[in-house]
Formats: structure tokens, sequence, C-alpha cells
């Protein structure tokens, strides 16, 4: 641009331009760069934008360890010693027969209980036989006749007061009953066997 000028003004003509330019461009470096205080924006500090947190996460890492610990303490005070361990089941043919012919008998409308005292082991055993003629001829009937009569045992086991094995034929009427029922219905044929104490009804 310089050089373009150079050829249509004279020299002292461009001297005097060239330093009106440097000082122009000399004046505008030296303007402040500080915004106006009254067009900057207000900033909030950061801590007013924390959310609140719950009052559970708002714990120590402490006090919920010893909440769960608690109730872990408590779930196993509950169950303690009502496991159906393996050695429990009842699972050959020869020990189903001999309790069949030798052992007493006590039935009820969800099942037949055949039981007999031991005197070689410490711990109750139990056997079960649910068959399609009885139950139904679907897995799943079945399957769930089983788990209710185990689970049944498994609750009244320290109840029985003398090591005894027993084995329980599924009838037809359990699959119309529920846990509860069944648990209730076990515990009278326990008490009928004679291997559970009868509890004493206070009189009015």
């Amino acid at each position: 641009m310089r050089r373009r000028l150079k050829q249509w003004i004279s020299e002292a003509e461009f001297e005097d331009f060239g330093q009106i330019i440097d000082e122009k461009l000399r004046n505008e470096a030296n303007i402040p760069t500080v915004e106006d205080s009254a067009k900057t924006t207000a900033r909030v500090p950061k801590s007013e934008f924390k959310p609140q947190r719950a009052s559970h996460i708002s714990q120590s890492p402490k006090k919920r360890a010893q909440t769960f610990d608690s109730r872990i303490s408590g779930f196993m005070q509950e169950s303690k010693r009502l496991f159906f361990r393996p050695r429990q089941r009842i699972l050959r043919a020869e020990e189903f027969d001999d309790l069949k012919e030798a052992g007493q008998r006590v039935s009820s409308h969800i099942a037949i209980m055949n039981w007999r005292l031991s005197a070689e082991r410490d711990y109750s055993r139990l056997g079960m036989v649910v068959s399609k003629k009885q139950i139904g001829k679907k897995s799943v009937v079945r399957h769930r006749a089983r788990r209710l009569l185990r689970e049944s045992f498994r609750l009244l086991q320290n109840k029985i007061s003398k090591p005894v094995d027993i084995v329980l034929v599924a009838r037809k009427g359990i699959n119309d009953c529920r846990q509860g029922e069944v648990e209730r219905e076990l515990m009278r044929m326990l008490r009928r066997a004679g291997v559970i104490e009868k509890t004493a009804r206070k009189k009015p």
C-alpha cells in the first residue's frame, strides 16, 4: 500500500502520512481492554449449585456398614440351623421299602407319612415320593409339591424331639395348598406320630 501511495504523492507528504499511521496504531495498542463493570454478568459461586443429597446417601460409610451388618446378623439368627443338608435326604430304594413295610404311618389329605425312629443318627432325614398318578403329569406341578414338602420339613426339623426317618408320599390335595397350609398339616402329622410334644392349651 505504501508503494502505491509513493507513486502518487511526494516524499514529504509520504513521510507525514506514515507518521500519522504509526501514531494511530500506537494509540490503539495502548487502549485498555477492561470491560465495563456494569455490562459484566454476575457470577454465582459453585457451592450454590450443589444438589442436595438424600438422607440415606449422606450417611457416613461406617454408619451404612453398621446398618447392613445388623440386618444380616438378624437374618442369620432367624435362619440359624434351618438347613436341609444332603445327608438328611433318603435316596436309596431299600430305605424307602423298609419304612413302608416296618415303619409307622400317619395320613393326611396332602400326604401319607411313613416314619420310624432312628437310633443310628442324631438328626432327622426326609424322603419324598411324588408320582404322576397322584399329583399330575406336568413336571412343574410335581416339582412344586416336592418344594412344599421339603420346605415344611426344613422349617419344622428343630421342633422334632427325636431323630426320625420320614418318607412323605404326596397326595392330590397338596396341589391346592400353599406353603403355610402344608407346614401346618405336617405339624399335625408329626404331633400325631408323637415326635413333637403337644403344647398345653391355656384355660380361659
